[in-house]
């Protein structure tokens, strides 16, 4: 049986270029915040920058992990550390912090 490819056209197509502004914007709005319960922690790596674009389109860890080719339990990690650094309690709340 033929492996299903993923349908990217239902997603915003602008979700990069958010994406690209809200990642270069966080760690000054973040900073900014006297209320804010965390701290920022540093910036995004390259490769947490890659799984936070692939996690923002809605895929699961197995998707980001064939598409990148890398191993699920890395992608785990990767949304781990971003779920720390964002101060998010899950994916639904990361992808809502990026995004607004």
């Amino acid at each position: 049986m033929a492996a299903r490819q993923p349908q990217r056209n239902f997603f915003d197509p602008d979700i990069p270029a958010k994406l690209r502004d809200v990642v270069t914007a966080w760690p000054a709005a973040e900073a900014s915040r006297a209320s804010t319960p965390f701290k920022i922690e540093g910036h995004l790596t390259p490769r947490e920058s890659l799984i936070l674009a692939e996690i923002v389109r809605g895929n699961s860890s197995k998707e980001v992990a064939r598409a990148l080719d890398i191993s699920p339990r890395t992608v785990e990690f990767h949304r781990a550390n971003l779920l720390k650094k964002f101060g998010a309690k899950n994916t639904a709340e990361l992808v809502r912090k990026v995004l607004s």
